[in-house]
């Protein structure tokens, strides 16, 4: 048997600013709460036409004859007659009866009212039941008792027949359980409204913070990276100037340097501290992504349960009140016995689903990892900081002392790549900062798949045993399989 499929697995989207699987989930429940409607105006209907119904037939009985109709064929009328009134409950006179007689809102309903003799009303035993009859302006007195005898041809009273009565009456008494189940059904969608917008405040809320500090995060992006391109141009105009520029213009020039310097800097830390904020957000707007994707299959689960047995109650009192229908109903009810909850949710879900997987974490860039990192020649060593590599000279003196120890320093350090002094960056050779050491490997198990973004990731699979070369602190780990290295995020991977 497969595992039943959940909506908290099945409704993500990668766009970060997308929130598609939420409203799938959202038009559904709300599909749900018209089709609840329906199902309550189906039974608002059906009870005004049972009730129309049991109306007109207590309105026919009322206008019976019979009573010219004489010798065997009176006596099979009146034999018909007395076996029904001995199967439903025998209306009584309106108007005065024996002391202890009740009342009950259907016979309000139809006009009649009944009694025992020992005054227990509706509650009274059948056999204690005094009799029925009509007793209409000018129609005579009330007959009671059971045996023909009370119908001898020539009685002046214009009896009913009770069969007709008491399925009239039988009718009124179907609508009024119907408008008892389409009251239960009102409550409950009402309850389900209330659960329902308790969830998508809280969604609301999460998602305007996710939007709104995802795009202060971008925007700082941009401050930051224009902030790092001024202070290259900056420093490349430092270093032309120094070459043989007059002192003051090399001086201005450095200042300007390192001014732009500190504001690249600075933004690089507002970027930094905008990326954190929005991480913190984006997990609790996950937590309750699912909290909400669980509670409205909950929903989803006790509305198809619910209405699914509405259904079924309503199409067994049907099959009671009239047997000669039984083989219709005997339909629905097959059709009703084929419907599944499980089945139903499996359905959507294989045919809405948005995504298995959430929106992987906007990781923190670097503005000068993508020029360093092709220098490194093992994946074990992380590339030093762009910042204080091009800006080293300007920490430690005058142009030509900074000059002086770069070349000291150039046999110690990576040659650059001749295509990378080509570009509009100067080569500064720069001791590099000894990397993190390399920790023993250790085996691990992918949990999710992932695609690689760039080069110098690696593409796994859900299963995959992969032996980690390094944790980074930032998440992304350097992982090995099958001779090949490259980095994967650290919330993948399971430890063995």
């Amino acid at each position: 048997m497969m595992p039943q499929l959940q909506f908290k697995d099945a409704f993500w989207c990668r766009d970060f600013t997308a929130h598609t699987g939420y409203e799938v989930l959202l038009q559904r429940l709300l599909d749900g709460r018209k089709m609840c409607k329906d199902v309550e105006e189906l039974l608002r209907q059906r009870a005004q036409a049972e009730e129309r119904y049991g109306k007109e037939l207590v309105q026919i009985a009322r206008k019976a004859g019979g009573q010219t109709e004489i010798n065997s064929l009176r006596a099979s009328f009146d034999s018909l007659k007395q076996r029904k009134s001995r199967l439903f409950p025998i209306l009584g006179c309106r108007g005065t009866g024996p002391s202890g007689n009740s009342r009950s809102p259907l016979m309000e309903m139809s006009g009649f009212w009944l009694g025992t003799e020992a005054g227990g009303g509706l509650g009274g035993n059948r056999d204690e039941l005094w009799g029925w009859g009509w007793a209409g302006p000018g129609r005579g007195e009330c007959v009671t008792g059971w045996g023909p005898s009370s119908l001898m041809p020539g009685t002046s009273v214009l009896t009913l027949p009770p069969e007709m009565e008491n399925v009239g009456s039988s009718h009124i008494q179907l609508a009024l359980a119907l408008r008892e189940e389409l009251r239960s059904l009102e409550e409950f969608r009402e309850r389900q409204k209330e659960q329902r917008k308790k969830y998508e405040a809280v969604m609301d809320r999460v998602q305007k913070s996710k939007l709104s500090l995802h795009k202060k995060a971008m925007e700082s992006k941009k401050t930051y990276e224009q902030k790092c391109r001024d202070a290259d141009d900056a420093e490349q105009a430092f270093e032309r100037i120094s070459t043989n520029g007059q002192q003051k213009q090399v001086e201005k020039s450095q200042n300007k340097a390192k001014q732009c310097k500190d504001s690249a800097m600075e933004a690089e830390r507002t970027y930094r501290q905008n990326i954190e904020q929005l991480e913190r957000v984006r997990s609790e707007w996950e937590q309750e992504h699912r909290a909400t994707c669980e509670a409205f299959q909950l929903q989803e689960f006790d509305r198809l349960t619910i209405l699914r047995n509405s259904l079924w109650v309503h199409c067994n009192q049907l099959s009671m009140q009239c047997v000669k229908d039984d083989e219709l109903y005997e339909e629905v009810r097959v059709t009703l016995e084929g419907c599944s909850v499980d089945a139903d949710i499996d359905g959507f879900i294989q045919a809405k689903s948005t995504g298995t997987e959430p929106p992987a974490p906007v990781p923190y860039q670097n503005y000068y990892d993508r020029e360093v990192a092709p220098l490194s020649s093992s994946p074990g060593v992380q590339p030093s900081c762009g910042m204080i590599k091009r800006f080293s000279g300007l920490l430690h003196g005058s142009p030509k002392t900074t000059l002086s120890a770069a070349s000291a320093a150039s046999t110690e350090t990576l040659t650059p790549t001749p295509d990378r002094n080509e570009g509009v960056y100067a080569a500064i050779a720069v001791q590099e900062a000894p990397g993190p050491p390399t920790m023993p490997g250790q085996d691990y198990r992918a949990l999710y798949d992932y695609t690689a973004q760039n080069s110098d990731e690696l593409n796994i699979s859900a299963g995959d045993i992969l032996e980690v070369i390094l944790e980074g602190e930032d998440g992304w780990w350097t992982v090995q399989r099958n001779g090949q290295r490259g980095f994967v995020p650290g919330s993948y991977l399971e430890k063995i």
